[in-house]
């Protein structure tokens, strides 16, 4: 398996050590803003890779992971759920003891700042009755070369 593979699964999986109201939390390469049902849904998906090169034998690699949550709304009430379990999830990534991901491929850290984009897209609220917000994720993981 892949190292971005193994990343995207460890935040998956560290997200599901915990619970976020009625939520399930899915790994997608592809993530789709949907409404499958009533269920809210978190998405967890790789956005992205930078590499640098420290030494001939080592490199430093950041990858972004946005941690997407899917909230299907029937009244304007709601939002208020949709925005308190988006804020929930990034403080409980952001904890200290929840800041490492480790995986077989190795550990990777969570860099600060965690951001979190406009909290929802209102035209998605009104026509499609969903709440859709995402939180910004940088890890960081050192490979060594040789």
């Amino acid at each position: 398996m892949g190292v971005a593979i193994d990343l995207v699964d460890g935040v998956a999986n560290k997200l599901n050590e915990t619970s976020f109201g009625t939520s399930t939390v899915v790994r997608s390469l592809l993530p789709e803003v949907t409404k499958k049902g009533l269920t809210p849904t978190i998405l967890v998906a790789l956005t992205g890779k930078e590499s640098f090169e420290l030494d001939r034998a080592n490199e430093s690699i950041k990858y972004k992971v946005a941690v997407g949550l899917n909230f299907p709304i029937t009244d304007d009430s709601q939002l208020d759920d949709g925005m308190n379990m988006i804020e929930d999830i990034q403080d409980w990534i952001c904890l200290r003891e929840n800041r490492k991901i480790v995986t077989p491929s190795g550990t990777f850290s969570l860099l600060q700042p965690v951001e979190m984009e406009a909290p929802f897209d209102s035209s998605m609220v009104q026509e499609a009755s969903i709440f859709f917000s995402v939180v910004n994720l940088t890890y960081t993981f050192y490979k060594d070369r040789t």
